[in-house]
């Protein structure tokens, strides 16, 4: 993990550690009276150090950060120095706002110490944040290359060193640099890579709402949530949820090699995913041997209840091949347990700075989740609830069990399986 400069002048004896604590102090006292000074300008300020051992430590801590960015790993020591030479590095503090949506892209920016929030706003002015960045980690990648418009804005979370390195610099460097141009090209061709279907360049942002909602998101989702038009900051809506629990799996896997046992859960979960996708579902998360599914989020869908039990019934039908696979291996075959619940959940973006995910919260969620759990008691590998089945137009195999009392709920709930 890079360092903080304090740490490289202690380090190298340029300061004694109280020194370095004395002028941190004096450092908090400015920003609350919002008179922020970097650390080394306090340090000369008070007679502590002189300005060409500070620009040694700053040097050091640069060639350090750099080395970590995947854009330049693995370069040689050398490149790294012309680099750190032609990047500016800026101290600010925090809720600085670096960079503006909409903006030319004309630098790669690298966090050297402290946090930044990457954020877009909607047209109706809401802010969702797609990522935090800390030191050692880099954005603008592909502003490099096209130069065009910026589309998130980045600002500091607390007071944070940069690198800005120019695009025009780094373009006459890599003329004379073939490592560096071999390396820019190997991160762009990943970043590439990890569309898969197409062939367009893709945004920080775009990056990010994969992030958020999986590497398998519909370019349809894909497309409302980057034109803002689905809010992410909370909303309560009509979903369908659906869970599915491996049974028995915990059991096999103390009697199957590990390695064995990540490609089954893989191949597993592969063609659970495929099925929930087939129709219009959304992989919330995987929670060890349990996907938690949603119908109707973040985009809305009229027959959500219909198109979450086809999507039961087609992972079945996977299950059924996946376990011809198993089986011709020697290896018992799997069940799985699916609890479906129709109702209304608050859905929205989730966590803290570091880590933000889409979750939906609410009785609609446990809800599905206890019904999920019903199926061994019942003998049955998906259970609806009467709520879902009512919204259901579709003929289908559904036979009635009986009420059944649930944690949290005051009456008993009307339950169905599918046959």
């Amino acid at each position: 993990m890079p360092r903080r400069i304090g740490a490289y002048l202690v380090e190298s004896r340029r300061c004694r550690l109280e020194e370095v604590e004395q002028a941190l102090a004096e450092q908090s006292v400015r920003m609350r009276l919002n008179d922020y000074k970097p650390l080394g300008e306090i340090l000369i300020e008070r007679g502590q150090l002189n300005e060409y051992d500070l620009k040694r430590a700053l040097e050091k801590q640069r060639l350090e950060v750099l080395a970590t960015v995947s854009v330049f790993r693995n370069l040689p020591l050398q490149s790294l120095r012309q680099i750190s030479e032609l990047a500016e590095q800026e101290s600010h503090p925090e809720k600085t706002l670096l960079i503006r949506q909409g903006e030319a892209g004309d630098s790669f920016c690298v966090v050297i110490s402290g946090r930044v929030r990457v954020f877009r706003t909607s047209e109706a002015g809401q802010e969702m944040t797609l990522t935090t960045l800390g030191p050692g980690e880099g954005f603008g990648e592909m502003a490099l290359l096209a130069g065009e418009a910026r589309s998130a804005s980045v600002e500091t979370i607390e007071p944070s060193s940069l690198l800005f390195l120019p695009r025009e610099s780094f373009f006459a460097l890599c003329k004379t640099n073939a490592d560096l141009s071999l390396a820019f090209v190997k991160v762009l061709c990943d970043r590439l890579a990890q569309g898969n279907v197409r062939l367009e360049l893709l945004s920080e942002e775009e990056l990010a709402v994969r992030n958020l909602f999986g590497k398998y998101i519909t370019p349809e989702i894909r497309d409302e949530i980057l034109s803002g038009r689905v809010p992410l900051d909370g909303e309560f809506k009509e979903v369908t949820v659906l869970f599915a629990d491996l049974r028995g799996f915990y059991a096999l896997a103390e009697a199957t090699p590990p390695k064995e046992i990540v490609r089954l859960l893989n191949g597993y979960f592969t063609e659970m995913a495929s099925a929930l996708r087939q129709h219009k579902g959304l992989v919330l998360q995987y929670i060890g041997d349990e996907i938690e599914a949603v119908f109707g989020a973040p985009l809305p869908l009229e027959d959500h209840p219909r198109l979450a039990v086809e999507a039961a019934l087609e992972m079945r039908r996977r299950l059924a091949l996946v376990n011809g696979d198993i089986q011709r291996r020697g290896r018992p075959p799997l069940t799985h347990g699916i609890g479906i619940h129709t109702g209304q959940a608050l859905a929205a973006n989730i966590g803290s700075p570091e880590r933000m995910a889409y979750t939906l919260i609410g009785d609609t969620v446990n809800l599905a989740s206890r019904l999920q759990t019903l199926s061994t008691r019942f003998g049955t590998d998906i259970i609806v609830s009467k709520t879902t089945r009512d919204r259901v137009e579709a003929d289908l195999p559904f036979v009635q069990l009986p009420s059944t009392s649930i944690k949290g709920k005051t009456e008993e709930v009307e339950i169905f399986s599918l046959g």
